[in-house]
């Protein structure tokens, strides 16, 4: 995997999750160190559900920020 697609998925997750640099690194080059495309496979889907939660929580957010 290249540098700067191991890059790209270590600053998403970085985003998405709350991990720091070292923690994402470390976590993306072992996913593709292993080869473990079923793990990647279902890591990219809960992360997508996170991003979907965490979405309805900040809409959330706002509405009863709205309210107050």
């Amino acid at each position: 995997m290249s540098d700067s697609a191991i890059s790209a998925f270590k600053t998403r997750l970085m985003q998405m999750t709350g991990l720091d640099e070292a923690q994402a690194r470390s976590f993306v080059e072992e996913v593709y160190a292993s080869g473990a495309t079923e793990a990647s496979t279902k890591c990219a889907s809960e992360l997508d559900e996170c991003l979907h939660e965490r979405a309805h929580l900040m809409r959330a957010l706002a509405e009863a920020r709205a309210h107050t």
